[in-house]
């Protein structure tokens, strides 16, 4: 895991990446979502409402190595989220 991140420059994502694409793709689907609480056993709950994602024009617009950060970018989020929590 710890090899993908430096491949992938992860430790980076949110000083260095130019963030324009998640931010126009992603960012207003991105408040559809979230976390609102915790299982009987500790676990994060959140949902997503992906309907609202317009997966066949990201795919047309954008390169598998953007979806890719793109997606990292998500799930770095999350875990920032979980991380205050």
């Amino acid at each position: 895991a710890v090899d993908w991140r430096k491949k992938h420059d992860i430790d980076h994502v949110f000083t260095s990446w130019n963030l324009e694409a998640y931010e126009q793709c992603l960012g207003p689907w991105w408040l559809s979502g979230g976390f609102f609480g915790h299982g009987k056993k500790g676990q994060a709950i959140a949902y997503e409402r992906l309907g609202r994602c317009n997966l066949p024009k990201l795919v047309q617009m954008l390169s598998f190595e953007d979806l890719l950060k793109l997606d990292i970018v998500h799930c770095e989020r999350s875990r920032a989220a979980l991380e205050e929590d």
